[in-house]
């Protein structure tokens, strides 16, 4: 019954005028036979969203995330804007579509004294879910697919690519 449904949607916090402070985060590992074996990447990107519509929100978001393998170490700091929108399915449980654009600054050594910085640009586009345990309190997973396109400064020269990359974290938010 969708007006039930209705009903309890409107309970949670997410309706126009209200805001979101929260975040997704990710660690992993791998192992492999390659030249350095394993390796480790982080990220953690806490945004503050404010919801101009029912269920819709902008805001931005500030990251961290790093990776290291064997010499090679790289930590990135990334602002942008972002959009989310909530869809409802039950009393307690949402899926949402979540789109961004971040601006990245990485620092990177590559050992052996070598240095080098790298500025991108990276579109996202994700997909989550959220529980609600309250109608203040979410917890949920976020799958995200990122394109960039990146400029390094290395010493000797300058590279270029373009890399995409699909991450899986885990979200948390505060509704007020």
């Amino acid at each position: 019954n969708f007006s039930h449904a209705t009903e309890n949607i409107e309970k949670k916090n997410i309706l126009k005028g209200n805001w979101e402070a929260g975040g997704i985060g990710n660690i992993s590992t791998s192992n492999s036979a390659e030249e350095f074996g394993e390796s480790y990447s982080y990220f953690l990107v806490p945004n503050v969203q404010y919801f101009v519509l029912d269920h819709l929100s902008v805001g931005g978001t500030i990251g961290i995330g790093g990776h290291s393998s064997g010499p090679y170490h790289t930590t990135t700091i990334s602002y942008g804007p972002k959009l989310t929108y909530y869809f409802f399915e039950t009393k307690n449980f949402a899926y949402n579509l979540r789109v961004g654009f971040n601006v990245n600054n990485s620092n990177a050594s590559f050992g052996l004294g070598e240095h080098g910085k790298s500025t991108s640009r990276a579109a996202e586009l994700g997909v989550g879910t959220m529980y609600f345990f309250n109608p203040s309190v979410g917890l949920g997973l976020a799958l995200v697919y990122t394109s960039t396109s990146n400029s390094t400064k290395v010493t000797g020269g300058l590279s270029e690519a373009d890399n995409q990359y699909l991450n899986m974290g885990i979200a948390f938010a505060i509704y007020l």
